[in-house]
């Protein structure tokens, strides 16, 4: 026997009736509940991703250990410092081309 595949209809839920809003004392009650937690790093780095909590600093290596990605990282931050700055001034040159080729396309038309 084949398994049926056929979609079944969704019972919907009985509609409950409105839950009536939180009372002052309620409110002051889950206030001083939310700031005695602990905080949540996955919470902290969310909000912090959002631009709604200043970012947590990096952890720092313990000492007498060497920060393994900082030796690696420097050298290639340089590389592409370089290789940014050639970009720069490529663009800067090939602008001061475009210009000069448009100028003299201007006065050889209008001549």
């Amino acid at each position: 026997m084949e398994p049926d595949d056929t979609p079944k209809p969704r019972l919907r839920p009985a509609k409950a009736a409105p839950t009536p809003p939180p009372t002052e004392g309620d409110l002051s009650r889950i206030a001083r509940e939310a700031v005695r937690q602990a905080p949540d790093p996955r919470l902290d780095k969310q909000l912090a991703r959002m631009g709604l909590a200043d970012p947590s600093p990096p952890a720092e290596p313990a000492p007498g250990q060497p920060a393994s990605g900082l030796a690696v990282i420097g050298p290639q931050l340089e590389r592409l410092g370089r290789e940014l700055w050639r970009i720069h001034v490529t663009l800067w040159v090939l602008v001061a081309v475009v210009g000069i080729l448009a100028v003299l396309v201007v006065v050889l038309l209008f001549r």
